[in-house]
């Protein structure tokens, strides 16, 4: 056999054997590729604290470290529910109360091939869990994989991807699991605590107070429980509506908490934009400030609580009660006075509520105790200590509360004053009647309910006013009319 025939089957045979090695190695790496395919399967039904190598249930944990962009807290879990360290605040259960659970049952969506492009090299957060045995387990949470509701995730040496709504709360500050609760609802009999709300509206000129009637002087007519509203004077209120404003709070929930307020530092971003108004409760003790909140974000309002410094966000939604009727979840925002008043006189100013009146003259200073009895049947007057005709004194009471309230610019040319009538009520309220002169038109006499202009009457009046009162003999008149006149 020449050289050449046995170089042509020698070269032959190493083709051969190279096909052959080629076809072995291609059968094993699809057997290869098979066991990869398993294992992702497999994967499936697999939990991430599978890898930790700890045989592990969530009473064995003791706390949960996270650590993401915007802070560091430990979450501590105890006995089914959790807080967070070094906060004294409410949690949102539902939430917080989860993560311990969620941490170890997290189900393993896929096992990804490759070392690189995963995002542990700058990680979006990583947490750790402590359990009671002194022994840790830390996840670092990567990026969100390109498979829809996916992110990857490491574990030790293992890289997974699971549910990214799992991720959601570690990525999240403290306040995303503070309870949205501004004040918890109430009971029916409880509405009978409040004492008042004063509302302060940004840009208007009056505040609005709204308060509870608890006194044994109140008339028979009336509710022990009435509410009353000072803007410019003492007015008749609609009911319904102040019962919107004074009990608004309880229940009230936030869309969230968006953060805490440090009001030692220099900036307080949640008072940046439009300040819209101050609401004080009184018994419950609350006071909170209302901003707008930033144009880029979803939210609407922001409600600063002044105790806890929490801040909420709301957006501008209504709340639908059963019956289909709709209320803003903040209807302080829109108070009119006119919204509330039902009547555009003081004659919610009963005697029967009175303690005390006391007229001021130029001259003379008269000085009346009012008193109702307990089941409200009698009532009495004494004038500077003697019994006084309780009739002529309600024809005093029926004249003094018969005049009108102006609204809008009312501005009177306001002279001399003639005289004050202070009027503490059985409950505590304060009110004042002043009477002046009116420069411009000498034939009224320009009143002043607590500071602010009420109305105007006539010379006439007044006079009559007082005569019935008889604090001056009937020849006598109170305001002099002017020559001329």
């Amino acid at each position: 056999m020449s050289k050449n025939i046995k170089k042509t089957i020698i070269f032959a045979v190493i083709l051969v054997v190279l096909v052959l090695l080629m076809i072995i190695l291609k059968v094993t790496d699809n057997t290869d590729d098979k066991k990869d395919v398993t294992t992702t399967a497999a994967a499936v039904s697999e939990r991430l604290v599978d890898y930790s190598g700890y045989d592990v249930s969530v009473t064995d944990i003791l706390s949960i470290d996270v650590k993401n962009a915007e802070s560091e807290y430990t979450v501590l879990y105890n006995d089914g529910s959790c807080v967070i360290a070094d906060m004294n605040y409410d949690f949102n259960s539902s939430v917080i109360d989860t993560i311990p659970s969620n941490a170890l049952t997290a189900t393993i969506i896929n096992k990804p091939t490759g070392t690189s492009g995963y995002g542990f090299e700058d990680p979006q957060a990583e947490y750790t869990i402590n359990f009671t045995d002194n022994r840790s387990m830390t996840v670092i949470i990567g990026n969100v994989s390109p498979v829809a509701s996916e992110t990857y995730v490491k574990l030790g040496e293992n890289i997974f991807t699971i549910s990214t709504y799992l991720t959601k709360p570690y990525l999240q500050n403290e306040t995303y699991y503070l309870s949205p609760v501004v004040y918890p609802a109430f009971e029916k009999e409880e509405d009978k605590a409040i004492d008042s709300v004063e509302i302060s509206i940004h840009g208007a000129e009056y505040s609005v107070k709204i308060s509870k009637r608890t006194d044994l002087h109140s008339q028979k007519a009336f509710s022990p429980y009435q509410y009353i509203l000072t803007y410019p004077a003492v007015v008749s209120l609609n009911k319904t509506k102040a019962d919107t404003y004074i009990t608004s709070i309880f229940g009230l929930t936030a869309d969230r908490v968006v953060g805490i307020e440090n009001k030692s530092a220099g900036y307080n971003p949640y008072r940046q934009n439009e300040y819209l108004c101050t609401v004080l409760y009184r018994n419950p003790d609350i006071s909170f400030d209302i901003y707008k909140a930033p144009e880029d974000s979803d939210l609407d309002y922001y409600l600063i609580q002044n105790h806890s410094n929490l801040v909420y966000g709301f957006s501008a939604e209504t709340i639908v009660d059963n019956e289909g009727n709709t209320e803003p979840k903040l209807p302080w925002l829109a108070i009119e006075p006119t919204d509330i008043i039902s009547s555009y006189t003081i004659t919610e100013l009963s005697v029967w509520a009175y303690k005390s009146l006391v007229v001021e003259t130029a001259d003379k200073t008269y000085n009346f105790e009012c008193n109702a009895s307990e089941d409200k049947e009698t009532f009495t007057v004494e004038l500077d200590g003697a019994t006084y005709d309780r009739d002529r004194f309600q024809k005093f009471n029926a004249f003094l509360l018969d005049g009108y309230i102006n609204y809008g610019d009312f501005n009177p040319a306001k002279g001399e004053r003639l005289a004050k009538i202070t009027i503490t009520m059985g409950y505590g309220e304060v009110y004042t009647v002043e009477y002046f002169e009116d420069t411009e038109n000498p034939l009224n006499v320009v009143s002043y309910v607590n500071g602010s202009a009420f109305g105007a009457l006539s010379v006439d009046y007044i006079n009559s006013l007082f005569k019935n009162l008889e604090l001056l003999n009937t020849e006598e008149t109170f305001v002099s009319r002017k020559s001329g006149v």
